[in-house]
């Protein structure tokens, strides 16, 4: 008795599925499949992208075009927006060409002036926080970084004169 006409024996891989009644996918569906899905995700993904920032890019590029090369962020929202009480926060993150955080001045300038750009392209009223990040990108990926987080109440007085 062969191999072949031994009753344990296992289908060959060109022979039919060890399962009759259960019905197969084509592999050419299954790679269609896969295409498809991969072309639904990217897509939801650019949809998702540009609803999120759309509201903020005429921001971003205020602040690109009077500071060239700051790759600014402009984002806002509620932190652990599902529970209540925590405020809206309008985030802004710029690059910088200085030490934000050895020259607190010239940071405290830069902040006031995103500020101004911010308010004249955003509509601040559905936020009660703006927070500014400056950050200064170096060689073997050092960071130095300056923030400044106000309630909008105090960035919309004017600022005491320097003594």
């Amino acid at each position: 008795m062969s191999a072949a006409d031994h009753p344990d024996a296992s289908p060959s891989p060109a022979g039919r599925s060890p399962h009759p009644d259960e019905k197969t996918i084509s592999g050419r569906w299954v790679v269609l499949g896969m295409l498809l899905f991969g072309i639904l995700m990217t897509g939801s993904l650019a949809v998702y992208w540009e609803l999120y920032t759309r509201p903020f890019r005429p921001a971003q590029e205020a602040i690109e075009a009077t500071f060239p090369g700051s790759q600014p962020r402009v984002v806002g929202g509620r932190y652990k927006s599902h529970k209540d009480g925590n405020p809206e926060v309008l985030r802004v993150v710029t690059r910088v060409d200085f030490d934000p955080s050895a020259d607190e001045e010239r940071s405290r300038e830069r902040a006031a002036q995103l500020y101004e750009i911010v308010a004249a392209n955003v509509d601040l009223d559905e936020y009660a926080v703006l927070e500014i990040h400056l950050y200064q990108l170096l060689p073997e990926d050092e960071l130095r970084r300056w923030a400044l987080k106000q309630p909008l109440e105090e960035w919309q007085q004017p600022a005491a004169p320097a003594a």
